[in-house]
């Protein structure tokens, strides 16, 4: 195993199966190409170990440089930290933290693919959707640093707060009851008026 043979020209095969190797044993390896039409050069790495191949790959250190993983047949992939320097595509369900004591920051601007607004699943069958009647402004959302329940326009039951600058009935008028009544102008009245019950 000491001895150095020295090849100047090329080796070539007989046939186009490929350039057998036995190792004195059992074992053969044979170089072989898919493409005969071409030149092929394969360069062994200067350390010690086991090849690998197409089925039998278990990289556990280096790196993977301007190669795209999964293209023919996409797999799993589990990562420690993963960074994307471009637009990053996911098909099908995403889940972003695994517990509710996580964070997930997010310093661009949350985009829907459609106009009908942004929908949040809860997780049950409940959802919901964050939209605009204006889809040519630029809409914020402030919410109350307390705990309850949002109100829509045809759900509100204010006991509490201030309603200031604020018409109350000027679309649809109804009754209103008050323990004081207060104008600072002119007090206008249609109907019958009753002072004192």
């Amino acid at each position: 195993v000491t001895d150095t043979v020295t090849v100047t020209g090329a080796v070539q095969s007989s046939t186009t199966s490929g350039i057998p190797f036995d190792t004195g044993g059992s074992e053969r390896i044979t170089l072989a190409t898919t493409d005969t039409n071409s030149a092929i050069t394969v360069k062994l790495p200067a350390v010690s170990g086991t090849l690998v191949t197409s089925t039998s790959a278990d990289i556990d250190s280096g790196a993977i440089d301007g190669t795209t993983v999964g293209a023919s047949s996409a797999s799993t992939g589990a990562f420690t930290t993963l960074a994307a320097s471009s637009t990053l595509t996911a098909d099908g369900n995403v889940v972003l933290g695994d517990a509710v004591t996580d964070t997930v920051t997010v310093t661009g601007a949350v985009q829907s693919s459609t106009t009908s607004g942004i929908p949040f699943d809860t997780g049950g069958s409940e959802r919901i959707t964050l939209a605009t009647t204006d889809t040519n402004s630029a809409i914020t959302v402030k919410l109350p640093a307390v705990s309850g329940t949002l109100v829509t326009s045809t759900s509100a039951d204010i006991d509490s707060g201030a309603i200031d600058g604020t018409t109350v009935g000027a679309s649809s008028a109804s009754t209103g009851a008050f323990t004081t009544l207060a104008a600072s102008s002119t007090l206008t009245a249609d109907g019958n008026v009753v002072l004192g019950d």
